[in-house]
């Protein structure tokens, strides 16, 4: 543990000034290879609120954030993951719904959506398809899209001491936006002392939702996966107040368990919705569309 410690102290004296150290290290993950498809076992663990997941009748999954109870069970479902369309199938209960919410993205690219949309994005709302994005082969995603939020000219970044990212040194980042703070949400990164990637991401929550005010931070934890990074925690904190009055807290974590990543997927079998009223229905269907903006 001491020379851990020491090798740390080390690590971080020879890494370059904090905007410096942030620019690299945004370079590093978006030069990072997508896989085309994960498929994962996701694990809520609720602390004094949950995720809950009911299906529309277009079978959609609709989460949901609960808290206010005095305990709530463990559950988890099973899920795969289409990086051509952000497209996520999970199954709980007594079938699959769908669903584009970055939740349910368990790679680098999914935290743009959690951080363009919030909570709201997250937890409430999905994107419109203009067609079904065909089955990608392994060529169609190669790499993490350009991250707006993560923009390097667009923070103050401060050093804000040692942390790990598994059992590697790393450097922790303090950052404040310097412009559109709504657009630029970001509050820490993590860094690996010895490969250079962000491990740790904390960015703001400011958000409504059904008439109440949700205030705190989200955090996911990345780990390498082969040659890919993937999502391997998640954990929402926040406030709840309605008509300025505090409601409660909800503190929640998603553990993405059981990752595996494929070049190919069968189309018919993983992400196409059941017939229903008998005509064969499709992602492109989505009853709510909220295209992404910028």
């Amino acid at each position: 543990m001491f020379h851990n410690a020491f090798a740390t102290i080390a690590l971080l004296a020879q890494l370059a000034a904090p905007a410096d150290a942030y620019r690299t290290a945004v370079d590093a993950m978006r030069a990072i290879p997508l896989p085309a498809f994960v498929t994962y076992r996701a694990q809520i663990d609720p602390g004094d609120a949950t995720i809950e997941l009911t299906r529309t009748p277009g079978y959609y999954a609709k989460p949901r954030l609960a808290y206010g109870a005095d305990f709530y069970y463990p559950y988890e479902w099973y899920a795969a993951y289409r990086s051509s369309d952000g497209l996520s199938r999970l199954d709980f209960g007594d079938g699959p719904a769908f669903s584009h919410l970055a939740l349910f993205d368990p790679t680098w690219s999914g935290i743009s959506v959690w951080m363009r949309r919030g909570l709201l994005g997250t937890l409430d709302r999905a994107p419109d398809l203009a067609t079904p994005a065909p089955e990608p082969t392994p060529a169609a995603v190669t790499q993490i899209a350009d991250v707006y939020a993560f923009d390097p000219s667009a923070y103050r970044v401060d050093d804000g001491g040692i942390a790990w990212c598994g059992t590697d040194p790393g450097r922790v980042l303090r950052l404040r936006a310097t412009r559109d703070p709504r657009r630029h949400p970001l509050q820490r990164v993590t860094i690996d002392a010895v490969t250079g990637r962000i491990c740790i991401v904390r960015f703001e929550i400011d958000a409504d939702e059904d008439g109440a005010r949700f205030d705190g931070y989200a955090e996911l934890r990345y780990v390498p996966l082969q040659s890919y990074f993937l999502a391997d925690e998640s954990y929402i904190d926040v406030a709840v107040r309605e008509s300025g009055r505090l409601l409660g807290y909800a503190h929640v974590r998603m553990h993405y368990g059981d990752e595996r990543v494929w070049q190919t997927l069968p189309d018919a079998k993983y992400f196409t919705r059941p017939p229903k009223n008998g005509e064969l229905r499709s992602p492109a269907d989505d009853p709510n569309p909220d295209p992404l903006g910028p």
